[in-house]
């Protein structure tokens, strides 16, 4: 088998086994992360451990994992790739580096710095949002007044919603600013400093899954986003269809010219989008796998396999997308709608046996702090995935379980 090295897994198996599992299946993975090993084990051959912070250490493990000089030929690896949202730029510049297949770095850098999207999509006229970008709150006031509130703001470099923030009038700019600018990831390899304040873009929101291969872009897999309430825009929920890029009349060819406006010609990439009373608008595009299991549910409903066509893609080798059957499956993430602090989770066995859910996975530890945006993101306390002949079923089943779950909480403590 060929060898893939992967940067960057996450330390919680839920969210990311099941694409592991698929790219083991089609080579021999090495994995390079910045906290050795656990669950990822019965996946790998070998690991390579990021020690130090920052782009620089991050780079120097992945020239030593690829081998690109030293290794005979036999043993050099023939791609690398990451679903590791920081690591996107960096793996595109290693891949370039090394001359392996992949994006490139000037348009993996395009789809991460969003400044640099909205620039080239905007300019290529294909779905033009007014959009500036800011480095205080007096330049985004002065920015939501000269596109006209409401506006949304967001970090420049960010991803799952994080920061994101519907600014309703002019009088809340500055906190809007403030939330958008302090949010953060740990250990960023990409440095864009900056807030995005942009035109608010109103309209069902869709996320698309596409494989892009020698410059021809393929949609694979198109879900509903369900988000939570304003004004932030945190992601509750996804749900995907066997109806695919039918759901979007005319996607195919738009999100062709999307990837071609960005450059990109190899790869996989989740793109976000509304769909306005004016057409498609882009919020964005990610040089990677889609998050929040989205890949898994497109493959319980479609049968393709797009964590291993995303290993095929890197290795070069053009991916198989047969669809092997036609279902809806639908993913919820439990979460509170107020701060609390996690004390445990009840499933009744009524829930666990109804056929039609996949499966359960608690997140939270007793214990565990759970706030709202802007204080905290992603609390989640546990993941529920349905499964239905049709999008409507599946949300019936996920509704129906989610009332019989129990949630048990204490109140939490003022902030420090």
């Amino acid at each position: 088998m060929q060898r893939l090295v992967v940067v960057g897994v996450g330390r919680r198996a839920p969210f990311r086994e099941y694409a592991l599992a698929a790219m083991a299946r089609r080579a021999d993975l090495v994995l390079v992360d910045s906290h050795e090993p656990t669950w990822p084990k019965r996946y790998i051959s070998s690991s390579y451990l990021i020690e130090e912070p920052g782009l620089e250490a991050m780079l120097s493990v992945g020239r030593q994992a690829l081998r690109a000089e030293q290794a005979e030929p036999a043993e050099r690896a023939a791609g690398i790739m990451t679903y590791d949202d920081r690591y996107t730029v960096a793996v595109a510049e290693l891949a370039e580096e090394a001359r392996l297949p992949g994006a490139s770095l000037a348009a993996a850098t395009a789809c991460k710095d969003k400044w640099q999207t909205r620039n080239a999509l905007n300019s290529a006229r294909l779905g033009t949002v007014p959009a500036r970008l800011v480095h205080s709150a007096g330049q985004a006031l002065a920015a939501a007044r000269e596109i006209g509130p409401p506006v949304v703001m967001k970090p420049r470099a960010l991803a799952a919603s994080k920061g994101v923030v519907k600014v309703e009038t002019l009088a809340e700019a500055h906190q809007g600013f403030a939330t958008a600018a302090a949010a953060t990831v740990t250990d960023p390899v990409f440095d864009a400093p900056g807030v995005l304040v942009e035109e608010c873009i109103e309209g069902e929101e869709f996320s698309i899954d596409c494989v892009v291969y020698d410059g021809q872009v393929t949609p694979v897999f198109v879900a509903r986003k369900i988000v939570g309430p304003e004004p932030a825009y945190e992601e509750i929920g996804h749900i995907v269809t066997a109806e695919g890029i039918d759901l979007l009349p005319d996607g195919t060819r738009f999100l062709q010219q999307v990837h071609e406006a960005l450059g990109y010609r190899d790869g996989i990439t989740h793109a976000e989008l509304r769909v306005s009373p004016s057409g498609y608008r882009i919020m964005e595009v990610n040089p990677r796998l889609g998050g929040d299991m989205i890949p898994y549910l497109g493959y319980l409903a479609t049968g393709i396999d797009l964590a291993g066509a995303a290993a095929d893609v890197a290795l070069g080798r053009r991916p198989d997308l047969g669809q092997t059957c036609a279902r809806a499956a639908a993913v919820s993430f439990i979460c509170p709608d107020h701060d609390l602090i996690f004390e445990s989770i009840e499933i009744p066995e009524q829930v666990r046996d109804d056929p039609r859910v996949e499966r359960i996975v608690p997140l939270a530890s007793p214990g565990d702090v759970l706030r709202l945006p802007p204080a905290g993101y992603l609390s989640r306390i546990a993941i529920v995935i349905t499964t239905g002949a049709t999008a409507a079923a599946c949300m019936e089943a996920m509704d129906a379980n989610l009332a019989k779950i129990i949630i048990r909480s204490s109140p939490v403590g003022q902030v420090d």
